[in-house]
């Protein structure tokens, strides 16, 4: 711990501090994983479900928006895969980042770790709410899917998985880019 707190340049009283608000956000950041993992495969359903959606020409004739709007979800759920996907692969190199630690490293890492786990926590809430809804309205507690007619499909995408898509880009954007120093 003191040689920690030396390499840091800090008091060793204060290292506690420091390594348990990062040891709070790599929790956070693990559990969102978990919950991540799990979801994957429903927000692939989701998306393949909306792709559906996006090709009927139906429709495109009585609701013009819905090509937009479904190639808009179509690119945030894919966004969010291809973001989160690589985020998490680059984060499991958490376990070698006190080897080689700096101060400067160490700062940069905890001010980075502290906006991307909101993000992602974000991302993930969004993505679970939006998809629980899609399937207590479109699917039976067998799995099965329900009688629903296009319209009505669109209709609750609309008032329902696209409203708010905008909090995916943005969160993605905050993490996107994110290079871990680790």
């Amino acid at each position: 711990m003191i040689d920690i707190a030396s390499q840091l340049r800090i008091e060793p009283t204060e290292i506690v501090g420091y390594i348990a608000k990062l040891s709070e956000i790599i929790l956070a950041i693990s559990y969102y994983q978990r919950v991540y993992d799990v979801l994957l495969a429903d927000l692939r359903e989701l998306t393949a479900e909306v792709k559906k959606m996006n090709e009927q020409v139906s429709l495109s004739v009585r609701f013009p928006g819905v090509k937009d709007e479904t190639k808009e979800a179509l690119n945030a759920a894919r966004n969010t895969i291809l973001t989160l996907n690589g985020y998490f692969d680059q984060f499991h190199k958490v376990e070698r980042f006190f080897d080689v630690i700096t101060p400067e490293k160490f700062r940069s890492m905890r001010e980075s770790v502290e906006i991307h786990y909101r993000a992602i926590g974000m991302i993930v809430c969004f993505w679970q709410i939006k998809i629980s809804e899609w399937r207590r309205r479109f699917w039976d507690d067998r799995g099965r899917h329900r009688d629903s007619t296009w319209e009505q499909r669109y209709n609750f995408f609309k008032d329902t998985v696209y409203h708010n898509l905008y909090v995916i880009e943005e969160n993605i954007a905050l993490i996107k880019n994110a290079k871990l120093d680790l």
